[in-house]
């Protein structure tokens, strides 16, 4: 078995893995688990720095990209920006790091904190911008039937679908699970971002 293979089965198996080894501790040490996923845990800090990187990446993949086509270059400028904001928003903008508060932001925040998702009336709209993102991750494979070239840019590879699966699970059942599940599940998902980027920086 080549090496190249041998990775791609690693990447694939690896969320299996790591939910299972967390379903063991949640079902074994739970006040563990319930640690790892609390706000400031170390999944949450996990997802701020996958999406920072991710956003890193995406720069790098847009300035590759802007001799070839200047839709792909502008359209990674803003998912780039995107993941910017996400890890940001993750960690409140540094709301705990500083131990500040921007009260135009934590007014009217169901958790009190300094960022825009938590807001009332966004928080409930979060949950189907994930189901999208999670959507787009398991299904985007089909847009290669339209031979667009400038899509190929876009498509996540079948072996990065387990990491969009957890999420989307948890966020169809979100009453069977705990806080702690949905961040481990995000963690999944911020993890397959970097891994996309990574794939489209090699294929670059």
């Amino acid at each position: 078995m080549s090496m190249k293979k041998k990775e791609k089965i690693i990447v694939f198996v690896f969320p299996f893995l790591v939910v299972s080894l967390m379903c063991v501790l949640r079902i074994c040490l739970y006040h563990i688990y319930e640690i790892l996923g609390l706000e400031d845990g170390l999944f949450e800090w996990l997802q701020f720095f996958f999406y920072l990187v991710s956003g890193v990446l995406a720069l790098v993949v847009a300035f590759r990209s802007k001799g070839e086509s200047k839709l792909v270059f502008v359209l990674y400028i803003l998912f780039s920006l995107g993941l910017f904001f996400i890890a940001l928003e993750e960690i409140s903008w540094g709301q705990r790091v500083f131990e500040s508060t921007s009260m135009s932001v934590s007014e009217g925040n169901i958790q009190n904190e300094s960022n825009f998702h938590n807001l009332q009336g966004v928080h409930d709209l979060v949950r189907y911008v994930y189901l999208s993102i999670c959507f787009y991750g398991c299904f985007s494979w089909l847009l290669s039937f339209l031979r667009v070239d400038w899509l190929k840019s876009f498509i996540v590879p079948s072996i990065l679908i387990p990491y969009f699966i957890f999420l989307t699970i948890n966020l169809f059942n979100p009453v069977w699970f705990a806080p702690q599940d949905y961040e481990l599940a995000e963690l999944m998902l911020s993890l397959g971002v970097v891994l996309f980027l990574w794939d489209r920086l090699k294929g670059d």
